[in-house]
């Protein structure tokens, strides 16, 4: 949620509340630079209880596509999984600042009952250089689950993969994550934490116990989860939200756009309208709102072709990203061209409606005083 809500007599876009209060909403998500809001027409409840995670996934998202930082700092963020045949268990990995993998301290736990229990201990060789040490310190945390952050995760396997034993990961200071491959597992693991079952088990292991695997440093492709219906949602949102701020909020409520405005809101089954355009060749008018980027530069266009068919494109850094396809309505005239370009510096904007010599005139005028040029000035 973004500055002060207000009261309308207009329903929220997406719900059809009146009650609550509207709050301003960017139409191109915040993160992205996105200047330009909708004042009137979403709720609080919408823009902050149910768009905040959905634009939180598509921001992260694009930007590991076109932010070679964000997309380091994902793989960094995100543990993976790496089979060691030698010793025949999984161990998770994380990925330093240069994106060299890291193993993290970890119990591999092979069996909690037999007596004593059947664990593993692992770390990275290069990086811990007192494992006795490293291995005690987990003990005393997990003898005292109340003063740990704790976190679960469901990996589930391919078929032909081997068994994935419950994985205990110490991923920082009193901060763990426990890994299984289902849900009886975690239910399982999180029953031994809690209770301190797994930490006195470990402190009554005898000494030649567990068994330690010194794990060099070995070959790993990073794997960055998506959650893909909440990025689809969020990109049918913006779609919806800059119909509203260009072509009107009776266009935008329009019955035709119903499915999507409810897609975005609640979820459920793809509607099949948004298509992935990155790195393929686009037609001329797709790539006309790229063109006028520069490479920094975000863009949104809305067009419908000599047929009525109406489709909203996304860019970003100069580059066409995704298409979502309206479909025809009578609030949309053929012929419409209208894009949007961001300056995510600035957080300044430029609408350029071609249906209008004169804002076309503006919008390069306008750039040439900023000492900008796009790609298609000259």
């Amino acid at each position: 949620m973004d500055g002060a809500s207000i009261m309308t007599s207009r329903p929220c876009l997406y719900c059809g509340d009146t009650s609550r209060k509207k709050t301003k909403e960017h139409v191109l998500q915040n993160s992205f630079g996105g200047s330009m809001t909708l004042a009137e027409d979403v709720c609080t409840d919408c823009n902050s209880v149910v768009f905040d995670g959905l634009d939180d996934e598509f921001v992260r998202y694009a930007k590991s596509i076109f932010d070679p930082n964000m997309r380091r700092r994902m793989l960094r963020e995100n543990l993976t999984l790496s089979f060691d045949p030698g010793w025949g268990a999984w161990y998770a990995l994380r990925l330093d600042n240069s994106l060299a993998p890291i193993v993290c301290p970890q119990i591999a736990i092979a069996s909690v009952f037999t007596d004593p229990i059947d664990v593993r201990f692992s770390f990275d060789k290069v990086m811990d250089s007192d494992p006795e040490r490293t291995f005690d310190t987990i003990v005393a945390e997990l003898c005292a689950p109340s003063a740990i952050k704790l976190e679960f995760d469901v990996r589930h396997m391919e078929a032909n993969d081997p068994p994935l034993h419950p994985i205990v990961v110490r991923t920082a200071h009193k901060t763990y994550l426990a890994v299984a491959g289902n849900d009886d597992e975690v239910q399982t693991l999180r029953e031994l934490i809690s209770d301190g079952k797994l930490g006195s088990g470990l402190r009554a292991m005898p000494r030649e116990q567990p068994r330690e695997a010194f794990v060099e440093r070995p070959r790993v492709v990073g794997v960055v989860r998506r959650d893909f219906e909440k990025i689809e949602r969020a990109i049918v949102k913006t779609a919806i939200n800059y119909v509203c701020k260009v072509a009107g909020p009776t266009a935008a409520r329009a019955p035709e756009f119903e499915a999507m405005r409810q897609y975005a809101l609640h979820g459920g089954a793809s509607l099949g309208c948004v298509t992935n355009v990155y790195g393929t060749t686009a037609s001329s008018r797709s790539s006309a709102a790229g063109e006028l980027c520069l490479t920094k530069e975000h863009a949104l266009m809305l067009s419908s072709n000599a047929d009525g068919l109406s489709v909203v494109l996304l860019c970003f850094a100069g580059q066409d990203f995704c298409a979502v396809t309206l479909g025809h309505t009578k609030h949309i005239p053929a012929g419409t061209l209208i894009i949007t370009v961001f300056d995510p510096e600035r957080r300044t904007h430029d609408v350029i409606d071609f249906a209008s010599p004169r804002c076309v005139w503006d919008f390069v005028n306008a750039r040439k005083l900023r000492g900008l040029s796009s790609r298609s000035d000259g």
